[in-house]
């Protein structure tokens, strides 16, 4: 199952608040529909906290689903601030000595940042270990030189059937456009650092530790809930 975790923009406060609702609110309609018979889903709902400092703290929800041979994913404020983007996307399995899923998406995105985005998504897992990689290229159709590559992939050891550990990285690259008259430059970040989680039922619990070596270190906590 993935974990996705993307870009540490920066949002205000505020935002926050929104994301931890929506993600109760999501939860709460997984309910309805796990009572539904005849409308079989799965999926999950995540909201995370990126903390830079005491009062630097950003929030951003995200929920997704299987709905027979497809995927759907909603998020908010993850592609920039205040922005919503909706992803489909048709899976592909693979099963043999580690369970192997391939979801191939697209999205469009509406907010600050208006524009559309193709992404791959990769879950690898066995009964010891679990990899997750997403590599996405969003395109703004507003401005050419917002667009952007991003990868966020883990590397996860389960010790115990409720404790992780692992490492995650994040790559982002601005994609500005080229023209006649000069020669655009492309910017990147890279994050990495260990995260450690905590799984209980339908729950899981992470926190992760980007640059912990460096000045500009900052955290997430993420919390994510599954429904069947």
């Amino acid at each position: 199952m993935s974990y996705s975790f993307p870009m540490l923009r920066h949002y205000s406060f505020s935002n926050v608040f929104v994301v931890v609702i929506s993600f109760i609110a999501i939860s709460l309609n997984s309910f309805g529909l796990k009572a539904q018979k005849d409308f079989n889903v799965n999926g999950e709902a995540t909201t995370y906290m990126s903390i830079h400092s005491r009062k630097e703290i950003s929030g951003l929800g995200y929920g997704s689903i299987y709905y027979k041979k497809n995927y759907w994913e909603a998020r908010y404020n993850y592609e920039d601030a205040k922005t919503v983007s909706l992803f489909w996307g048709h899976p592909f399995y693979v099963s043999k000595k580690m369970e192997l899923e391939i979801i191939p998406t697209l999205g469009l995105s509406a907010g600050n940042f208006i524009g559309g985005s193709s992404a791959l998504q990769l879950n690898a897992e066995n009964d010891r270990f679990e990899f997750y990689s997403l590599n996405q290229y969003s395109l703004c159709f507003t401005d050419v030189n917002r667009s952007f590559f991003f990868n966020w992939s883990e590397a996860i050891y389960k010790f115990k059937k409720v404790v992780k550990l692992g490492a995650a990285l994040q790559y982002t690259e601005s994609m500005p456009q080229k023209n006649w008259e000069e020669t655009a430059e492309s910017t990147h970040q890279v994050d990495v650092g260990p995260v450690i989680g905590f799984e209980y039922k339908k729950f899981y619990l992470c926190g992760y530790f980007f640059n912990f070596w460096q000045p500009e270190r900052h955290y997430a906590i993420g919390l994510t809930y599954r429904f069947h």
